[in-house]
């Protein structure tokens, strides 16, 4: 089948941590395209293009390193038998926006390389938020991801340190152990400056839950949405496809795959034979076909404000679906197949429309997902059993499947019904068969232990000086406290929840460079209004932090090796030698101002939390 309908020009995509599956699914698809199998994907961004402006930024911004405990928990025999070693985290960092008094504002690179994230630093709320706050910006590696490996391999013995709480530790001796190259002179830990968490997605997770287990060296934290519940069955993932996709596109997805579970299911080898043949598929296994044509549905989270950061593989997606003419050619040959199996199987439809539906659906996944494939498809969509035994460094699939495997779950699986009880995806791909990873590729036969997340709040996740930022529309909104239909009683006067209106997964982490903007236009206002938020949130968080030592009469570090009583005013406040007014008859200060005021050297406006929808 050839696609027969004007596609817009196609652009790459920033993706997002998907399932276990497809963490494999990328690095097992980059070595077929390496071997010319299989032709590069036109929104898959692995590998990173030499040409890339985050590979370019590693001359910009040069890797430094920090020792850290291999093991932060020797009294917890969770991490038995206990390892005394060190190994290096790299970090990367961005001072050209710091002021004394500033911040240090520390992103973790989540389940990323830190080379993949740097880019942050040049546009992206976090850089405005360095920016208006005279803030340091930070980049830190997790353990086992990236340059930041403390083994010689990624076996299952050797992975029993990569837990969410070690990865927190790691944060929090970074903060109190820093000192910043170019900045020896400075003390920049978070005993004597104030650091304020961000992330998205799984880094957000970090940053919320490290917050709240070391509320003493974290002034705050903004995350974007961050998961805070893990859960072994994760079939409400598809919950903003449900509810949000445009027109028919989920009743007709979910219409569709009835037919084809109940085809498969039927065990007819005819009918299923005949199924395969049109999808060109021949030689799959049941779970390698099903899990091909979640492609469509899946889509959803590639969406993007930012046409530079976004795909139209949902936009065509659902074009397909919603479509009531033909978009895609077919053979005789092909209608008469898909007339008997829709009159075979479901014969109360109109079979025209039925047809035409089936066709999009195929022609669409062919276009999109079978057609890249140069060689045999079984080598192209199924996967070896010797590919999940291989445990070299190199195998940089592995961290994130044992952290689902142990810890978070989140398969994403057909169990949430859609009207009728057919789900968006095949019935066939259960929770158990997203586990099968685990046991392929560790010997874990154990479901994950979702208490080591959910003890921090889960769905119902709060804390002070924690923003829970979150995309109307994101599929995995399903795991936050902005779950659709979940109950959580969302405080409404801290104004650090919000959902955005219309927007995806992470939109508000991105922004755009000058010369883009459109006031009004672009970014959208949703997203405009949530960042001006976020950054009025950073400086007020700043200025508590301040005012907090202020209170303890905590005395800076600028009056180390002076008689800090000779700047003291009449009231108790310190201030600062150039406070003084040297034309002042009586040489006392014209104004006394605060040292503390170095803390803040911006005025803050006060900024309304934007529109927002909590339900």
């Amino acid at each position: 089948m050839k696609f027969a309908w004007p596609l817009a020009a196609l652009v790459g995509l920033a993706s997002a941590m998907l399932d276990a599956n497809h963490m494999l699914n990328k690095h097992y698809e980059a070595d077929l395209v390496s071997r010319g199998l299989m032709k590069r994907a036109v929104d898959d961004s692995y590998p990173p293009n030499v040409n890339d402006p985050d590979a370019m930024l590693t001359t910009t911004y040069p890797a430094y390193k920090m020792e850290v405990p291999i093991d932060h928990f020797l009294d917890n025999r969770r991490y038995a038998p206990h390892d005394l070693g060190m190994f290096h985290l790299r970090y990367w960092f961005d001072d050209r926006f710091y002021q004394p008094g500033g911040p240090v504002i520390l992103m973790s690179a989540g389940e990323k390389t830190g080379e993949s994230q740097l880019s942050y630093m040049q546009d992206g709320v976090l850089a405005r938020m360095a920016m208006a706050t005279n803030g340091m910006m930070v980049i830190l590696e997790q353990r086992y991801y990236g340059g930041s490996v403390p083994t010689a391999d990624f076996t299952a013995w050797n992975m029993r340190f990569l837990t969410t709480e070690q990865s927190m530790a790691d944060i929090a001796w970074f903060s109190q152990s820093i000192v910043f190259p170019g900045h020896e002179q400075q003390d920049l830990d978070s005993e004597s400056a104030p650091w304020i968490l961000y992330g998205s997605h799984y880094s957000g997770s970090l940053a919320a839950f490290t917050r709240r287990e070391y509320p003493n060296l974290f002034t705050g934290a903004i995350t974007s949405s961050a998961i805070t519940y893990a859960t072994e069955d994760f079939g409400d993932y598809y919950d903003a496809a449900r509810n949000f996709a445009p027109e028919n596109c989920a009743l007709n997805t979910h219409v569709i795959m009835g037919l084809i579970d109940d085809i498969l299911l039927s065990q007819n080898s005819q009918d299923k034979g005949s199924l395969y043949r049109l999808f060109d598929l021949s030689g799959l296994t049941e779970i390698d076909f099903v899990t091909v044509l979640t492609n469509g549905i899946n889509s959803m989270i590639k969406t993007h404000w930012d046409i530079k950061h976004g795909s139209f593989k949902w936009d065509t997606y659902c074009l397909a679906m919603n479509s009531k003419v033909r978009m895609y050619k077919t053979n005789e040959k092909s209608e008469k197949a898909m007339g008997l199996l829709i009159g075979k199987y479901r014969p109360m439809f109109n079979l025209e429309g039925a047809i035409n539906v089936l066709a999009n659906f195929i022609g669409w996944t062919d276009e999109w997902v079978i057609s890249r494939c140069e060689g045999n498809r079984a080598e192209c969509f199924s996967r070896p059993a010797y590919i999940y035994q291989r445990s070299g460094l190199e195998e940089t699939w592995r961290p994130w499947v044992w952290q689902m495997c142990t810890e978070w779950g989140l398969f994403q699986t057909s169990t949430t019904p859609f009207q009728n009880g057919m789900p968006l995806i095949s019935r066939l791909l259960t929770s158990k068969v997203g586990r099968q990873i685990c046991y392929k590729s560790f010997s874990i036969l154990k479901e994950p232990d979702t208490y080591q997340i959910n003890q921090y709040g889960g769905l119902s996740f709060s804390f002070p000086r924690v923003a829970i930022i979150n995309g109307e529309m994101d599929p995995w909104r399903a795991a936050t406290p902005h779950k659709i239909g979940y109950e959580f009683n969302i405080p409404q006067d801290t104004g650090l929840y919000h959902l955005i209106p219309g927007a995806v997964h992470a939109w508000d982490k991105l922004s755009v460079h000058q010369d883009r903007v459109v006031p009004g236009e672009y970014p959208p206002p949703a997203i405009a209004d949530t960042q001006s938020y976020e950054i009025w949130l950073a400086k007020q968080w700043v200025q508590e932090w301040a005012a907090e030592r202020a209170s303890r009469n905590i005395i800076p570090d600028y009056y180390e090796g002076e008689d800090a009583m000779d700047y003291v005013d009449e009231y108790g406040n310190y201030f600062l030698p150039s406070d003084l007014d040297s034309d002042s008859p009586s040489g006392s200060s014209a104004s006394v101002t605060s040292p503390f005021d170095m803390f803040k050297p911006f005025e803050i406006e006060k900024v309304a939390p934007p529109a927002t929808n909590n339900a």
